[in-house]
């Protein structure tokens, strides 16, 4: 008899080989799944006795590991924090880092992101070796953009209206839209204003005597695209 067994000798098979006493064999191991043989065949004599057992070590494979994420990218709002842990998954223990504490930082263990300013930053994601799978690592790009606006508040004139709304000066920009439903897809007007000192704009050729809804964000300029923070509450007013 032939145990195919583990580096630690658990047995993972039995195979039943018969061989004529006095004479002996090349027998070749068969393959399991999972595990790489250390040899491809052994030797085996036979023997008098009814019923022996040799042995043979199979080493278990070590496979890739994956890491999985729900995004490979997120928008977080500076002055927040975020568990990013929450949305990993992978078979090993898993260890953060950050490519810019300044920006946001990460608990090597917890995941917990603290978004400090806006910018662009680089979580590397590592899931530790286990018995069935190699140590891997993934990256996760993290936008940390503008926190969400505030209208302070909005007025009419003749066909116009005017929103004050609550200055960002981390942010790139504004951006106020109107429109004629909450749904914001019926005669939408939008105004996006590089800049944050000025905290007051107006929409105008709006149709007069109708009820307009109006909302507001910042937005973060990385590189060469703009990134929007979360949209105001939305305020709703009737044009003169």
């Amino acid at each position: 008899m032939v145990a195919l067994c583990d580096k630690n000798n658990n047995v993972l098979e039995y195979r039943v080989v018969k061989v004529v006493p006095g004479k002996s064999i090349t027998y070749t191991l068969p393959d399991i799944k999972g595990y790489t043989k250390e040899k491809n065949t052994i030797e085996i004599s036979g023997t008098n006795s009814q019923l022996s057992q040799v042995s043979a070590i199979y080493n278990k494979n070590i496979e890739n590991q994956i890491i999985t994420v729900k995004k490979a990218s997120y928008k977080v709002s500076y002055g927040t924090t975020y568990n990013l842990k929450k949305e990993v998954k992978a078979a090993g223990d898993l260890t953060f880092t950050s490519s810019n504490k300044k920006i946001i930082s990460v608990g090597s263990k917890s995941g917990k992101l603290i978004v400090k300013k806006p910018g662009k930053v680089k979580i590397k994601i590592t899931a530790g070796a286990t018995a069935d799978y190699k140590q891997t690592s993934r990256i996760v790009t993290i936008y940390a953009v503008p926190k969400k606006q505030t209208i302070k508040k909005v007025s009419t004139a003749k066909r116009k209206v005017k929103v004050n709304i609550k200055k960002d000066v981390k942010a790139t920009g504004y951006q106020i839209v109107a429109a004629k439903n909450s749904r914001f897809s019926k005669g939408k007007k939008v105004l996006t204003k590089k800049g944050t000192r000025q905290v007051t704009y107006t929409i105008t050729k709006l149709n007069s005597r109708k009820i307009y809804y109006v909302k507001a964000r910042a937005y973060k300029t990385i590189g060469n695209k703009k990134y929007f923070g979360p949209w105001s509450k939305v305020k709703k007013i009737r044009i003169k």
